[in-house]
């Protein structure tokens, strides 16, 4: 992945700017804006028994996923994790959480399971990935962390499952963030206060940002 150095820069900053204003909720307020995020989630009739989807942990105060996954065991709904994958440094395999699944750290911090033949999921066999983001803009794109984790796994599928959702607190919408060739937009993002639907929002793609 060849970078722009003027996107750099940008992304930098935003990233920046936004991490810091998420740093700076307090437990209370984080713990309102996750209930109210859910219940937008609930309203829209989504989560389905028998469905397979996958959701982040909550770091860097990111928003907290703990009532969803708790949803999801109380209806049948199998959770999926994102672990950092030793077979392919830089990507994402998806490895199935209960209530029981061990966690451990990883190199970044990150709790996550540890993969075996049983606990594995395709990418393509998920419903919804629902993902963290520092950022997201008009279009649907979203800025992450900056490893480019999700990107690279998704850049791959052939079709369009899962239906990539994101999940943010209203502050981190922004007009526009800087795009770039890989970048791949979500279908959805929820936040605390509304749904925002992109599924027909990027069919025209900049490569770069302006």
């Amino acid at each position: 992945m060849k970078t722009d150095l003027h996107a750099f820069n940008l992304k930098k900053q935003q990233r920046l700017n936004i991490r810091k204003s998420r740093q700076a909720l307090n437990p209370q307020e984080a713990k309102l804006y996750a209930n109210a995020c859910f219940k937008q989630l609930i309203t829209a009739d989504l989560l389905q028994k028998k469905q397979n989807i996958a959701i982040y942990l909550p770091f860097d105060n990111e928003l907290d996923t703990y009532n969803i996954i708790q949803y999801c065991w109380d209806n049948e709904i199998c959770v999926f994790l994102p672990v950092l994958s030793k077979i392919r440094p830089s990507y994402l395999q998806f490895c199935q959480f209960t209530r029981q699944t061990p966690l451990k750290k990883n190199h970044l911090g990150i709790d996550e399971p540890q993969i075996t033949d049983e606990n594995i999921i395709e990418i393509q066999s998920l419903d919804y990935l629902f993902m963290p983001l520092v950022a997201f803009d008009t279009r649907g794109y979203r800025l992450g962390m900056g490893g480019g984790f999700y990107d690279r796994s998704l850049a791959e599928l052939s079709s369009s499952s899962p239906l990539k959702i994101g999940l943010a607190y209203d502050f981190q919408f922004q007009t526009s963030i800087p795009v770039e060739s890989w970048d791949q937009p979500m279908d959805k993002v929820f936040t605390p206060s509304q749904c925002f639907n992109f599924q027909n929002a990027h069919l025209v793609r900049p490569v770069t940002a302006i």
